[in-house]
């Protein structure tokens, strides 16, 4: 459990990925919503390795 809470913040960018997969298959390009998923869960997961470097370094 322990290793699995430190790699969690790559989950973020697991998620995002899939949300950029999902908006390439859709066949409706003018839907925009997997597409704000996508740069929505990529700032949550670089937000959280910015906390996490923070908190290593201070």
């Amino acid at each position: 459990m322990k290793k699995f809470l430190k790699y969690s913040n790559y989950l973020y960018f697991v998620v995002a990925i899939l949300s950029l997969i999902a908006y390439f298959t859709k066949k409706d390009m003018d839907n925009n919503f997997w597409l704000i998923m996508f740069f929505a869960w990529s700032c949550f997961g670089f937000t959280s390795m910015a906390r996490k470097l923070f908190l290593i370094t201070f």
